[in-house]
């Protein structure tokens, strides 16, 4: 089985391989590859959202524990719009 990293740094070697051992549909691994793009996006997109909400998380902790129970409702239901 190939591992994803092989074939992002090196297509052109593993379409060559493929070849030799007859595969039939190269645009696959064009395929793969478009599809691991888009789901590394939406990883880093999600990763960017989880940062938000535990910075968001702090803010909330800390203006409870200062007694700022209105504050942090409303930063509290902005999180939640995250």
């Amino acid at each position: 089985m190939l591992q994803l990293n092989i074939l992002r740094t090196q297509k052109e070697f593993v379409l060559e391989r493929l070849r030799v051992k007859n595969f039939k549909t190269p645009e696959s691994v064009e395929l793969i590859l478009k599809i691991d793009e888009q789901r590394r996006k939406i990883q880093t997109e999600n990763e960017e959202l989880l940062a938000k909400i535990n910075v968001a998380s702090k803010e909330i902790g800390k203006l409870i524990a200062a007694g700022d129970t209105e504050n942090a409702e409303n930063h509290e239901s902005r999180c939640r719009s995250l």
